[in-house]
Order: C-alpha cells, then sequence, then structure tokens
C-alpha cells in the first residue's frame, strides 16, 4: 500500500500529517533556515516513502515534527512509538533518570540496563561471565555471527567452515581482545520466546562498554540464544538479532547481513512477560540510512523495546534520544 493511503487510512497518522504541516510552515518563517528546511523536507519525504506500514510512518513523522520544532522545545527523550503505554512510559522515566547522571558519551545504560532497586517493575536478567578460553568453539561462532562471516543467511553454522588454521586465527583475535578486555563474554537464562519454556542466552562484548573513554563508542554487545547444550548459538538467536538486518533494499549485497558496530542490547522482564531492547548509537531513518547523510543523525540514538510472540518479534516503544539536549 502507497504511504499517502496509509496516512489516509490511518487517523492518527492523519493528525500527524496535519501537524507537521503546521510545524513546517512554523519553521520556514526562520528565513536564514528556510532553504536548508525544505531541502531537508524533500529528503526526508523521500525516506518516508521506504516506508511500508503504519508504524514506520508513524515513527518517520514524530521523528521529522520534533526536527522541525526550536532546539528549546525538542525532548531530550521523545516517544515515537507506544504500543504499550505504562511500559513505554515508565521505560522513558528509567532512561531520562539514568541518562541525565552521566556526560555525552559516559552512559552506562547504553550498555546494560539494570534497573535495581529505583526501578522494581523491570526485573533485569542476571548475567554470569563465563572465559572464552573454556568456550573456545562458542566464541569463535559467536564472533563469526558478530562480524558477518559467511554464510551471511545462517551465519550459527559458519565455524562448521573453518579450517583448524582458521579456527586458531579466530580464536587467537579472541583471546587477544579479551586480555585487554574488549571480548567478554556473558550466560543467561529468560523465556525469551515467552513460551513458558526458559533460552540459554549469551551476551558477547566486542567493543567498548567495558573500556572507559571519551570518544564516540563502538558498543557491539549483541545477546544471543545458545541450543539445548548452550555451547553452539540456536537459529531463534534471529528472534533478536534478526531487527539489526540491513533490509534488501540498500544492495543485495548486503542482503541478511547484520550490523552491530553501534548497537547494545539487553533482556528484562516486566509485568510477566521477557522484553529486550536495543540502542542504537545513530538516529537511522527506517535502516535506510545509506541513501542520505540526514537519515544518518549522530547526535541522536534510538531506543527500541521488543516483545516475541508465537515467534514473531515487534516492537513496542521507541525512543528517540536527542544527546545534545540538557
Amino acid at each position: 500500500m502507497k504511504v499517502e493511503h496509509i496516512i489516509c487510512d490511518n487517523p492518527e497518522i492523519s493528525k500527524l500529517d496535519d501537524e507537521m504541516a503546521q510545524t513546517y510552515k512554523t519553521a520556514l518563517q526562520d528565513q536564514p533556515k528556510a532553504n536548508t528546511i525544505k531541502r531537508e523536507q524533500k529528503q526526508w519525504m523521500k525516506e518516508r516513502s521506504y516506508c511500508t506500514d503504519a508504524e514506520c510512518i508513524e515513527i518517520s513523522y514524530r521523528s521529522r515534527i520534533d526536527e522541525l520544532k526550536p532546539k528549546q522545545e525538542r525532548e531530550r527523550f521523545l516517544t515515537v512509538l507506544s504500543k504499550d503505554k505504562a511500559l513505554c512510559d515508565a521505560y522513558k522515566h528509567y532512561l531520562v533518570q539514568e541518562t541525565a547522571k552521566h556526560g555525552k558519551w559516559d552512559y552506562p545504560v547504553m550498555c546494560r540496563r539494570s534497573f535495581g532497586e529505583d526501578y522494581p517493575e523491570f526485573s533485569p536478567v542476571k548475567w554470569t561471565e563465563i572465559e572464552p578460553e573454556e568456550h573456545k568453539a562458542l566464541a569463535v561462532e559467536a564472533m563469526h555471527y558478530m562480524t558477518n562471516h559467511l554464510p551471511w543467511s545462517l551465519p550459527w553454522k559458519a565455524t562448521q567452515k573453518l579450517s583448524d588454521s582458521e579456527f586458531q586465527k579466530s580464536w587467537g583475535w579472541i583471546a587477544i581482545g579479551h586480555t585487554y578486555k574488549g571480548v567478554v563474554m556473558w550466560v543467561s537464562e529468560a523465556d525469551i520466546g515467552n513460551t513458558g519454556h526458559p533460552e540459554k542466552l549469551l551476551k558477547m562484548a566486542k567493543g567498548r562498554c567495558n573500556i572507559l573513554t571519551s570518544k564516540p563508542p563502538q558498543w557491539m554487545l549483541p545477546v544471543m540464544v545458545l541450543d539445548e547444550s548452550g555451547e553452539h548459538l540456536s537459529e531463534k538467536t534471529e528472534w533478536m538479532l534478526g531487527v539489526s538486518v540491513f533490509p534488501a533494499e540498500l544492495n543485495s549485497r548486503h542482503k541478511d547481513m547484520h550490523s552491530f558496530r553501534l548497537e547494545a542490547f539487553d533482556v528484562f522482564s516486566y509485568g510477566g512477560s521477557t522484553y529486550f531492547d536495543r540502542w542504537e548509537d545513530e538516529w537511522i531513518y527506517n535502516r535506510l540510512g545509506y541513501y542520505s547523510s540526514q537519515a544518518h543523525q549522530p547526535d541522536f540514538a534510538a531506543l527500541t523495546v521488543y516483545n516475541i510472540a508465537q515467534g514473531k518479534t515487534s516492537a513496542v516503544c521507541r525512543f528517540k534520544f536527542n544527546k545534545s539536549a540538557k
């Protein structure tokens, strides 16, 4: 269905379209910026055209409306999607309170959502650190998954194609990274699929979440689902990390490729259900950001909360974080 038809058929988005028209008209009154605003609006409309459902369009509208407002009127955490008001409001409260305690790059909340006694409605999973040396095959398999080694469409089977020398080379890089705290592994269990059956989980860091830095970070902290043995990745990993797959519209060579370089995941329970969240340290319109520089906005981050039901993953809350706002 075309974007225009979706807008007309959805009362909420129709209201956003009216709000956009008024906000855009007001923004154009700033004469020195008028030409830039017009150019950016055309680019936004192009990005919006890639949307195929109402959820995508709603997120795009709310984000752009906020961008058109004067800086002093923009929210630090803008809610662009809220399918469960109680959950999304509580999660936003947590984000606002915790990020206010830290500097521009020093956001522990980016790396892990510990919640704590101030947020009793949330229960984070309990992660236990493990030694990569004692789980070499799993470490190499997970690292190949994270770094998009072949085959793209079945990354959890990548180690089956490794020769002994290739395996040892991969393990060598992991061992060096672990020595300097650049590679860390944790395990846990949670009913991530909300099936009543807990799954074994692996969280693996290959970035700066364990290294203090004042520079823009490289998070790379995905959570993966393990098989019953706990020593190999399960195809159920795609329940979670499938949200990071590049869209096929980008380029056929990106098909089935994941991007975790600026992302960190975690798992928690709320109201009797299990959720996972995903921090993206750039705001990317519809994950089609390669079409324009406007679509990649490094001064903004995105935090999305997901729920899995009957093997289907859905976004429940999405927030746009203005890093520069006070």
